[in-house]
C-alpha cells in the first residue's frame, strides 16, 4: 500500500501538480508541525536549506531539510534531529515543500561538508579524521556486500560541524577499510 501511495505522489508531483501531504512528527518543528498539512511541488533545482519530501530505503516518505547536495547525492536532517540522514541518491527526492515566511528559521551554522577521494583521505592524520563525521560513498557495491563487511552500514551519522564524504574507494580493499568510517552508504 505504502509503495503505491508513494508512486502516486511522485507521479503527481513530477507531472506538475502541487500535492497536499500530512505532516507526522516533530523533527521539522516549528517550520513543519505535527498534524499540519504541507504542499510539495516539483523543482528544477534543489539547494542547501530547502525542505524536501523524499523516499527512504523502507519506502517511507520523509520531510527533511537539505544540508548538502551535489550532482549525485544529498545529505539531509530534521531540524530537531541529533543525526544526519543517510546520504541518498538525488533520484529519491520527490519534491520541494512550499514554505511561507517560516523558511528563515534555518541556519547552517558554519557547517563544513567536503568531498575527498579515498587516496587523499588516507593521507590525512587520524587526529584530523576524528574531527569529522566521515561517510564512505560506494558506487559499485550492493547492499549485501556492504552488510557483509560493515556492521555500521547505513548507521545514523552524528551531527558535527564537519562532514567528510569519501569517494572513489578501491573496490578490492573493502575489507581493509572497515574501521575508517562512521557510516558507509551505497548510492
Amino acid at each position: 500500500m505504502m509503495l503505491k501511495q508513494n508512486n502516486f505522489i511522485r507521479r503527481a508531483v513530477k507531472s506538475g501538480k502541487t500535492v497536499k501531504v500530512n505532516i507526522s512528527g516533530d523533527c521539522m518543528f516549528p517550520t513543519l508541525c505535527n498534524n499540519e498539512h504541507g504542499y510539495v511541488c516539483d523543482s528544477d533545482s534543489y539547494s542547501v536549506g530547502d525542505i524536501i519530501l523524499f523516499e527512504d530505503g523502507r519506502h517511507k516518505l520523509i520531510s527533511h531539510r537539505i544540508n548538502y547536495i551535489n550532482d549525485k547525492i544529498f545529505l539531509s536532517s530534521g531540524d530537531n534531529n541529533k543525526n544526519y540522514d543517510i546520504p541518498k541518491n538525488k533520484k529519491c527526492i520527490i519534491g520541494k515543500f512550499k514554505i511561507s515566511d517560516k523558511q528563515f528559521l534555518f541556519s547552517n551554522h558554519n557547517m563544513i561538508i567536503e568531498n575527498v577521494h579515498f587516496k587523499e583521505y588516507l593521507t590525512l592524520s587520524p587526529i584530523i579524521r576524528k574531527e569529522y563525521s566521515v561517510i564512505a560513498i560506494f558506487n559499485h557495491y550492493t547492499e549485501s556486500v556492504l552488510n557483509k563487511f560493515y556492521k555500521f552500514y547505513e548507521q545514523p551519522i552524528k551531527k558535527k560541524d564537519k562532514v567528510l564524504l569519501v569517494t572513489e574507494l578501491d573496490p578490492n580493499k573493502v575489507e581493509e577499510v572497515n574501521t575508517l568510517f562512521d557510516s558507509v552508504v551505497c548510492i
